[in-house]
């Protein structure tokens, strides 16, 4: 049997098969605790405790936003360096506690300073942070059209 003990919230569970699925409620409660009792073949009884938390579920807006290059009369690039801004906003009720920020781009680019990719920690609901990625520009790739793209995983 699983005993689950979670904010509010007290159920216990009688399984009858050794896989138990369950869908997680999706509610805010930093202290859950479950218990499995459970009985070996000479029927002796053992269990086990462990507390976690359930954190809301999280939704994010992610954008990105890059200026446009020029090419200038003596071939060099204009902005230099590339200035491409992410932009990760929590829209959701729940909050984001690690959010692992990635910039993808061919090898045209190159990351110029700072670090890529960009851990964001406890992102509020309604908060919104911008990060900003200078990317240098291979000299080799005129006349080329590349995307640039990006990323967002979360993590507890």
């Amino acid at each position: 049997s699983l005993y689950l003990s979670a904010c509010e919230m007290e159920t216990t569970f009688a399984i009858t098969d050794t896989i138990f699925m369950q869908t997680v409620p999706a509610i805010d409660c930093s202290s859950c605790t479950l218990i499995v009792a459970a009985r070996d073949s000479f029927c002796n009884w053992g269990y086990d405790t462990c507390q976690f938390v359930i954190r809301s579920p999280v939704e994010l807006l992610f954008n990105l936003e890059a200026d446009s290059l020029g090419c200038l009369p003596d071939g060099s690039f204009t902005p230099y360096p590339l200035p491409v801004r992410a932009i990760v906003s929590n829209v959701g009720g729940g909050v984001a506690d690690s959010l692992l920020v990635t910039l993808h781009f061919p090898g045209c680019f190159s990351v110029d300073r700072g670090e890529n990719p960009v851990m964001l920690y406890h992102l509020e609901p309604g908060g919104t942070d911008t990060l900003i990625f200078e990317l240098d520009i291979d000299e080799g790739c005129r006349d080329s059209t590349e995307c640039i793209w990006g990323e967002v995983e979360g993590f507890e």
